[in-house]
């Protein structure tokens, strides 16, 4: 198996079980277009109205079109300065 096709189960696997929470780490790495596409739009229709989804991603790009709510942080631990973004990802 490429590391996209077990990416992809990885993601179907987490997101099978509805958690509560869910944390993922540069989920969409490995995935080519179509996957991450599809992917995406079952977090965007699907997952997210059963479990709030933490992603973690140095490219928020990728996740521009779940429409996320986004918190940055400071850079520094501990953290003492959290910014929620408010603006349109897809303005550009």
């Amino acid at each position: 198996m490429s590391f996209g096709q077990r990416r992809m189960i990885e993601l179907c696997r987490a997101l099978m079980f509805s958690p509560p929470l869910l944390c993922l780490d540069e989920p969409f790495n490995f995935l080519g277009q179509d996957s991450r596409t599809e992917i995406i739009r079952y977090i965007k229709d699907e997952a997210s109205k059963h479990c709030n989804i933490v992603i973690a991603t140095h490219y928020p790009e990728e996740i521009a079109e779940l429409q996320p709510e986004i918190l940055t942080f400071s850079g520094s631990l501990p953290v003492t300065d959290l910014t929620v973004r408010t603006e349109n990802l897809n303005a550009d």
